[in-house]
């Protein structure tokens, strides 16, 4: 019994393993609670060449279609923003899906358009382009 009692003083509590896994799972606890308590913004900006090119606000609905560097079609509807449409090669910014939160953004490189949420002047949530 003397031995039994000897080992389990000797075994460690925590490894370093232990401490990895609880640093990750904080961070992804902590990153989940910003993403969903982020604000919604009241307005889009849309950039083309890195240069503003329109600001639409978030409550009413339209079609936006670009056609600058290939075709676009950004669709604002019940204060949410989607790309619907792109003649790039790879769709990365249709598969984006629907933004409608301060700082959240769609980007279509092979195109140079970066469409923008952006919420009250007191928001500090922002996006630089």
């Amino acid at each position: 019994m003397y031995n039994r009692v000897k080992n389990i003083k000797n075994e460690k509590l925590f490894y370093v393993w232990d401490f990895v896994v609880l640093a990750v799972a904080v961070a992804i606890t902590v990153a989940a609670l910003v993403m969903f308590f982020k604000p919604a913004g009241n307005k889009v900006e849309i950039y083309v060449d890195g240069a503003l090119k329109y600001t639409y606000s978030l409550d009413e609905d339209r079609t936006v279609t670009l056609e600058d560097n290939g075709k676009n079609v950004i669709v604002i509807k019940d204060g949410k923003v989607t790309m619907l449409e792109a003649d790039c090669p790879n769709h990365d910014c249709v598969r984006t899906g629907a933004i409608s939160k301060v700082g959240e953004q769609i980007v279509c490189l092979p195109h140079k358009v970066v469409v923008i949420i952006k919420g009250s002047e007191g928001d500090k949530i922002d996006a630089q382009t």
